[in-house]
């Protein structure tokens, strides 16, 4: 039986040649991109999940007294943890060293992935060691552990344990332990371990660190916020560097944190991740209407074959396992051409989203259990309607042809051409929108001058150093000015309503929520802030308290005339002296905030560097130059502010391209299925075009009879896509971003142009064709 199914499934396959290729092939690229973005999707959600215990690690993070949320703590928290919390034994910290020169012998590299840690590192974090006791491996200064892929650069075939690595010419090594390369699933990556005390650091609470820890189990992160701020409070003394809240914040959360969060571990933005796997999912849905609407056309044409094998003693659920058992044939068929497609496209993929993943459905078992069990769901779904459809047919009306041509089947089609083509308009708004929303955000005016603007980071070794570099750069031509910075400018703020500001002499029911900026001297200058009122900050004044306020913050405030006034924050009252236009440094996903600067330079660990125009490269050059001289033992690092604002939502943008590829193939396939739909109804009206042709119709008549039957569906599909598309990229833009583009009408007849151009194109092929027939010939062939 069994055989004698398989027999006739491959002949109507071979039979029906166009409509199984059209079939095979559309599953097999939907298939192939379902797989691709499910293994995205399982490599994004899996992000360390590999430790040990990781549901119980922590990061200690606090949130500044202008509302900003960091991983930075103070350097001396951990041992004060350890001291005054008698339930938390596991703390560790972790420090990033930058880029550094590394020497063995006649080897010599300039290496990343350089981290300094605490001795208790390896024993919290589950990093597989090769060699080395993980409880000793960096308790002593001077201790290092690399990972395997440095001991294979450095060492060759040695044994790498007790030889010596030199740092910066000055700084020797001994390296103590070998651990496995770092997971490519892990937000920490590293591929030096230096000992924490190698640093030397003076335990100053003003050194900033990151910070983790695991709590014990069943004990609940908030009721140590308090213990934390109270800590902060009995070492840190001044009142606004102390942070407003200290809380623990889920280390295996890092990867999806909140955009709120700043912090230098990699993540995915929410947004990207959502819009790759939810496009790819629309798009396999189009893919599997598709192949429902044509195999319920197809099969149609077999309702005399039901008949027959009902007269010969075929039971109908005997029917109803053979065309299951076809439909779902097809889709095994498109399951390895799928997988073949998959394997040609990833390297693409994977070059254009920037990432390095071992993307191998087979290595995953369960990912390839997960694709089998949606292939044959899309096997038995789209041939159930088919099926009880089909064997529900009573023999002796088939056989009289009595059978009515399908009418319940017909409206059925046309209901599955109209989802097809309303699916494959939603994806190709929302790709649109997609597109010139991120162009929106690239161009859009946030207050500050982004060209020609370096930024050079420094390590906190170095920080009283940084002004000699500052002074020294300051002096060349080609230098416009040079300030200190706490943070890279697009990159400062958080959606929280910011510090309780309160206008001297009122009350607290009379306070406004500002967002307090430090800017340091030249800062403003730099960054071509425009100054609206009063000064900037001088050396020629005490700085110490004044502000300088933006114009949101001016309207807020309740004096018609800001000059001169003061407000007071917490025990600090300070004076305007000056109103900036409206800026932005926060990160584009939210909207500008009214703010408050305050001049302070100590602890920042950046220079920004404004240059005259297309001398980059060459001030670059002299940075570094200038800082060998000054300490040539510590790197730096430079970055084109332009650039680095770009790359900061480039992944998302790379996301909303991928979208617009997905809805181009979705409209390319529901127009291949119109394709096969429109030369079914073709077939099916032989008769009658040829009979029309006879009486006189002419050639346009006939097409148009047949194109306007399918253009009024694609209308249809328009007229429900477009409250659909205009609710979903709505709710869409609100819930991804502040600065929005408007929906346009034009976006929506673009949508509907292409629809209605690309059916007229598939459908006219077929129609021309049996317009042109020859009527004799359609005649006697039926």
């Amino acid at each position: 039986m069994i055989k004698n199914y398989l027999k006739i499934a491959f002949r109507n396959l071979w039979k029906q040649k166009a409509y199984s290729l059209i079939n095979i092939s559309g599953l097999a690229v939907g298939l192939a991109l379902f797989i691709l973005a499910m293994l995205y999707a399982e490599f994004n959600l899996s992000f360390d999940k590999f430790h040990k215990d990781g549901d119980r690690i922590f990061l200690l993070t606090r949130v500044t007294q202008n509302d900003r949320h960091g991983t930075w703590a103070p350097v001396p928290m951990r041992q004060a943890i350890l001291d005054e919390i008698s339930e938390i034994r596991e703390v560790t910290r972790y420090e990033f060293g930058g880029e550094q020169a590394v020497k063995y012998g006649d080897k010599k590299f300039n290496e990343v992935g350089i981290r300094y840690v605490d001795e208790s590192f390896l024993t919290l974090f589950s990093f597989e060691m090769i060699s080395g006791n993980p409880e000793t491996a960096l308790s002593e200064p001077n201790r290092l552990v690399i990972t395997e892929s440095m001991a294979d650069k450095y060492f060759g075939n040695e044994n790498p344990t007790g030889k010596t690595l030199v740092f910066e010419d000055s700084l020797n090594l001994i390296i103590t332990g070998v651990t496995r390369d770092v997971p490519k699933n892990s937000s920490i990556n590293y591929n030096f371990l230096i000992s924490h005390k190698t640093l030397g650091f003076s335990e100053n609470w003003n050194s900033m660190c990151i910070t983790f820890l695991r709590l014990p189990e069943g004990v609940k992160t908030s009721q140590f916020d308090d213990q934390f701020l109270a800590i902060t409070d009995k070492f840190i003394g001044e009142p606004r560097f102390r942070p407003k809240r200290v809380y623990l914040f889920p280390f295996n959360r890092i990867y999806f944190r909140p955009n709120y969060l700043s912090s230098n571990f990699r993540m995915t933005p929410a947004t990207q991740f959502y819009l790759i796997i939810g496009t790819a999912a629309a798009l396999l849905l189009v893919v599997c209407i598709n192949f429902m609407n044509l195999s319920t056309a197809r099969y149609i044409n077999r309702a005399r074959e039901v008949g027959l094998r009902k007269v010969v003693g075929a039971q109908r659920h005997q029917l109803i396992k053979q065309f299951l058992g076809e439909s779902s044939l097809i889709t095994f068929i498109a399951l390895p051409l799928g997988l073949i497609i998959y394997l040609l496209i990833r390297p693409s993929f994977q070059t254009f989203m920037r990432l390095d993943l071992d993307l191998f459905v087979w290595s995953n078992p369960r990912l390839m259990i997960f694709t089998l069990a949606v292939t044959f769901i899309i096997g038995i779904v789209s041939g159930s309607y088919p099926a009880f459809f089909l064997s529900a047919f009573r023999p002796a009306n088939v056989l009289r042809g009595n059978l009515q041509k399908g009418k319940k089947g017909g409206m059925t089609r046309k209901i599955l051409v109209v989802s097809q083509f309303v699916l494959s308009i939603v994806l190709i708004v929302f790709a649109i929108v997609v597109r010139r929303q991120f162009t929106h955000l690239e161009s859009v005016n946030l207050g500050y001058d982004r060209d020609n603007v370096i930024i050079v980071e420094f390590h906190r070794k170095a920080v009283d150093k940084i002004d000699i570099l500052k002074n020294q750069l300051s002096a060349d031509p080609r230098i416009i000015s040079v300030s200190r910075t706490y943070a890279r400018p697009y990159d400062w703020g958080s959606p929280t309503p910011g510090s309780k500001v309160i206008p001297a002499g009122m009350s607290e029911e009379a306070a406004v929520r500002l967002q307090l900026y430090p800017a340091p001297f030249d800062f403003i200058e730099t960054l071509n802030l425009s100054l609206l009122q009063g000064r900037s900050f001088s050396r020629e004044h005490n700085e110490e308290n004044n502000c300088i306020i933006s114009e949101t913050s001016a309207r807020l405030l309740p004096w018609d005339d800001p000059m001169g006034h003061q407000v007071t924050i917490g025990d600090w009252k300070v004076t305007i002296v000056g109103v900036v236009k409206d800026f932005h440094f926060k990160h584009v996903f939210f909207e500008i905030s009214p703010t408050l600067l305050y001049c302070q330079e100590r602890g920042s660990l950046r220079l920004l560097v404004k240059t005259t125009p297309n001398s980059g490269s060459g001030v670059i050059e002299l940075i570094h130059n200038k800082w060998n001289q000054i300490m040539p033992d510590l790197p730096i690092e430079t970055f084109n502010l332009e650039y680095e604002f770009i790359e900061a939502f480039k992944n998302s943008v790379r996301g909303g391209e991928l979208v617009s590829l997905f809805s181009i193939i979705a409209i390319f396939f529901s127009c291949l299925g119109l394709l096969g739909l429109a030369s079914f109804t073709v077939e099916r009206k032989t008769k009658e075009i040829a009979i029309r042709k006879v009486l006189g119709a002419s050639i346009p008549g006939l097409s148009g009879m047949l194109i306007t039957k399918f253009l009024l569906l694609v209308g249809l599909s328009n007229l429900i896509a477009w409250p659909a598309a205009y609710f979903a990229t709505n709710w869409f833009l609100n819930w991804a971003w502040v600065y929005q583009i408007n929906l346009g009408i034009d976006i929506f007849i673009f949508a509907t142009l292409l629809s209605l151009i690309t059916a007229v194109i598939a459908v006219i092929t077929q129609s021309l064709k049996a317009a042109m027939a020859n009527p004799v010939d359609s005649l006697r062939i039926e």
